[in-house]
This record gives structure tokens, C-alpha cells and sequence, in this order.
């Protein structure tokens, strides 16, 4: 069995932690155990979602983590959206967006996925990547936490070639091409070849990855993000 070498976690030195500890987890185990000493560590907030939250509650998560090997290491990479309801001439979305950290919903007209997150899976270090530093409230949140978001050129090449295109940006932003694809003022009018998501069993079909090929293509196979969609009615 082999001894915790990361840098997370907070340490163990004398039988009142190990009492404090016991009483806020509610676990007796923690200060009888003789296999808790004063060289061990607790980790808090193991699950990714839970530890961004706790530490950046003001930027929304999308809903498909994904853990990826890079240098023989597990990280988990996180997007993270920035959001508004308050963008001038623009439509409010249909439906609302969870992933804050009071859990609350919220509507938006602006969108953008500002922020790429990277989770050691071992030692639960957490880095913040600028992805779209032209976003003007990541900028904001930039000045007021100085330190907290790194520069993408200062991301590991590793673990740049994992990066994907995040799901539920995918979906939102094919909710509005579906009716403004039509570039012809008459067919938009009428609305005449507004499209939807395809369906199966009666049951909508949201965006997934597929590794496929494609015709004329140098490369052999792509990782690529699709969504069926057919004309309404």
C-alpha cells in the first residue's frame, strides 16, 4: 500500500484536530483509528463539482467532466461558463442554465465558455485556464481575483490536445441556429425550415461524441461533437 504524496490535504498533528475532525464529519473512526497518526492528511471536497463550486461559485459548470491521461497523471477537465441576462438586443434563452453554487437556475442572453478548468485527480489541485480572456466578465473576475486564472499558453501541451468542445454550449447555441440558419428574409418570416432536435421513442436527442471518418480527409479518424436535427413537422 502505498503512502499519499500530494500536496492536498490538511494535516493531522495532535488528538484535538483528530477530535475536531471526528465531530465535524461525524465519524468516530477518524479519532480512534490508530491508522489516522500525525502523518496523515484529510482531504475536503473530493468531488470535482463540489470543490470548483466551493471555490469559484460565480462561474457555471457544464455537466460533462471528463478524465483524461496526460504525462501518465488523471486530470479531470471541467468547462466553465460565464453568464448574463442583461446583454442589450438579445433573446432570452428558453430554457435555464444550473451549475452555480447555490444550485439556483438561471436564464441567460449571453453565453461564453470562458474558462477551462484542470483537476489533479490524485491531489485535487485545481488550475484555472483563461480560454477566452476577450470575455469581459472573466475580466472582471480576473481583476477582483488576481492569481486565480492562468494563461492558456501556460497550460501543459499534454493536456491542451484533450480539450473538446463542451456539450452544453454545443446545445445551446444549436437552439438558435436551428431557426436562424435561414438566411432568405421570406423563409425566415414564415419560418418555413425551422429545425429541432431529431428524436427517438419519443425522446429528444442531445448532442453526443462519436469517433468517425470523414471523406477527403488527411486525417484517418476524428473525435467530433454531432446532433442530428430535422425540419419541424
Amino acid at each position: 500500500m502505498e503512502n499519499y504524496k500530494g500536496r492536498g490535504g490538511v494535516p493531522i498533528p495532535s488528538l484535538f484536530r483528530k477530535m475536531l475532525f471526528a465531530f465535524y464529519f461525524g465519524d468516530s473512526n477518524i479519532f480512534f483509528s490508530t491508522n489516522v497518526n500525525t502523518k496523515s492528511k484529510l482531504l475536503f471536497h473530493r468531488n470535482i463539482i463540489d470543490r470548483i463550486k466551493t471555490l469559484t461559485p460565480y462561474l457555471a459548470l457544464d455537466k460533462d467532466p471528463y478524465l483524461v491521461i496526460a504525462d501518465g497523471k488523471l486530470y479531470w477537465i471541467q468547462d466553465a461558463y460565464t453568464l448574463s441576462e442583461r446583454y442589450p438586443a438579445s433573446k432570452m434563452s428558453a430554457e435555464k442554465f444550473a451549475g452555480f453554487g447555490n444550485d439556483d437556475n438561471q436564464h441567460f442572453n449571453y453565453i461564453r465558455n470562458s474558462v477551462k478548468i484542470i483537476i489533479n485527480a490524485y491531489d485535487g489541485s485545481v488550475d484555472y485556464y483563461l480560454f477566452d480572456p476577450e470575455d469581459p466578465i472573466i475580466q472582471g473576475y480576473n481583476r477582483a481575483y488576481p492569481g486565480v486564472f492562468k494563461s492558456m499558453d501556460s497550460m501543459p501541451p499534454p493536456l491542451k490536445k484533450h480539450l473538446r468542445y463542451p456539450r452544453d454550449l454545443f446545445y445551446s447555441q444549436l437552439k438558435v441556429y436551428a431557426k436562424y440558419h435561414q438566411r432568405e428574409p421570406e423563409l425566415f418570416y414564415q419560418q418555413a425550415e425551422t429545425w429541432q432536435f431529431a428524436k427517438t421513442d419519443e425522446k429528444e436527442i442531445k448532442p453526443y461524441f462519436l469517433t468517425t471518418e470523414f471523406e477527403n480527409c488527411t486525417e484517418e479518424r476524428k473525435f467530433v461533437l454531432i446532433t442530428p436535427m430535422t425540419p419541424i413537422g
